[in-house]
């Protein structure tokens, strides 16, 4: 069996698209099912194998290591400094997710001329409930495609392809932590492709909800497929609602019903032993970070938005740095051990994924590689209890292919 089949049949694929690209004579994405997933057209050889094994954020999943002069937590990784901002534009900060930073960056690398296009997810236009990659050569376009879109997602299926197609033209990518890890992993084989794409943004990421999470939440609202003309997650607003518009109504739903209701326990498998759904490979990380009752649970009632600003590499501490300067964003300084409140997922995840991953090996004699992620540190973080409760759940769920 190859290793491409493997990956899917032990749950391990991300959804990436990046072996499309890399091997487009031999293998596409199949869009149609509940998550994106690469289907083979012939095999591949045996250096194209080992490509993939190095490749495959499903398969390779390691953390970079502390740089010098850097900081490293435990659970939240390596970063230069902590901070709580938005952007200055009130029109980015509220259409954007999490305060915008993301957005905001993008848009200052292009007008600043430090990238010529960003490549990132934005809706189908033909299809307003699919995802499509695009590239963004202006402000506006980028701001377009602002917001989170929970559902599957490809952003590295042509990525080979946009750059031959541009050969002098630099990219800032925007995308989950398991696309930006491949990006990493294929950069590590090609450094050429560093020179393309010399900025790397990510965000917090709790996993990938299936097609059919979509479709539930538009029978929540007791709308149409067919009939939809937009549809938003999230965004226009902190954090936003998702939002369904015909040409006849506009129907809403909070934040917390469509994520942590519907969407969220739809995810598909391999999000659910992911060492990394806080971006340890990205130049800039951002992540809502919301306000808190007074028992320390997340709220989620709309407000100006904010996010936490992460600079990873000495590229994203730049990036911080000049538009801090200039005046594009705000940030105060923020103790990332207060992130474990407002962040418990990340925080539960992070520290019981070696148990989680621990019982996935010993039921399907499978795992994926994750050096440099800490987990015996972040283990002990969690405590002994939620990862013997981890290990027993995460084991029954393996014998039943649920994990």
């Amino acid at each position: 069996m190859g290793s491409i089949n493997r990956v899917i049949e032990k749950n391990l694929c991300t959804g990436c698209g990046l072996c499309a690209s890399l091997f487009s004579e031999k293998v596409k994405i199949d869009y149609e099912s509940a998550f994106n997933r690469p289907v083979l057209d012939s095999t591949l050889d045996k250096v194209e194998e080992q490509s993939f094994k190095h490749i495959c954020p499903g398969m390779n999943q390691n953390a970079p290591k502390k740089l010098s002069g850097f900081n490293q937590h435990t659970i939240w990784g390596n970063y230069s400094s902590s901070s709580l901002g938005h952007s200055n534009n009130d029109d980015i900060r509220y259409r954007a997710s999490s305060g915008g930073i993301l957005s905001q960056s993008a848009i200052y690398l292009l007008e600043a001329g430090l990238v010529d296009g960003v490549i990132h997810i934005k809706a189908s236009k033909k299809e307003p409930l699919l995802n499509q990659v695009t590239i963004s050569f202006s402000p506006s376009e980028v701001l377009d495609g602002a917001g989170s879109r929970y559902s599957p997602a490809s952003p590295l299926a042509e990525l080979l392809q946009t750059i031959q197609q541009n050969p002098y033209k630099k990219f800032c990518f925007i995308g989950k932590p398991c696309d930006v890890t491949a990006l990493r992993n294929l950069i590590a084989l090609k450094p050429d492709i560093g020179t393309s794409i010399p900025y790397l943004l990510s965000f917090f990421c709790a996993g990938t909800p299936s097609r059919e999470g979509v479709d539930k939440v538009l029978q929540k609202l007791n709308v149409k497929p067919h009939d939809i003309i937009k549809f938003d997650f999230r965004g226009n607003g902190w954090p936003g609602k998702t939002i369904a518009e015909t040409h006849k109504t506009k129907k809403e739903m909070s934040y917390g019903d469509s994520w942590g209701n519907i969407l969220g326990p739809t995810i598909q498998q391999r999000c659910k032993i992911c060492a990394d759904g806080i971006g340890e490979n990205a130049d800039l990380v951002s992540a809502d970070v919301w306000h808190s009752d007074v028992d320390g649970y997340p709220l989620f009632d709309e407000s100006d938005g904010e996010g936490l600003i992460l600079p990873r590499t000495n590229t994203g501490r730049d990036l911080v740095s000049e538009m801090v300067a200039k005046n594009i964003i705000s940030m105060k300084p923020y103790d990332l051990d207060d992130l474990k409140g407002v962040q418990p997922t990340q925080f539960e995840r992070k520290g019981s994924f070696y148990a989680r991953a621990l019982a996935k090996l010993v039921v399907q004699r499978t795992i994926p590689c994750f050096g440099g992620q800490r987990t015996l540190r972040a283990a002990l973080k969690v405590g002994i209890k939620k990862n013997v409760r981890s290990f027993v759940g995460s084991f029954l769920r393996a014998r039943h292919g649920k994990i």
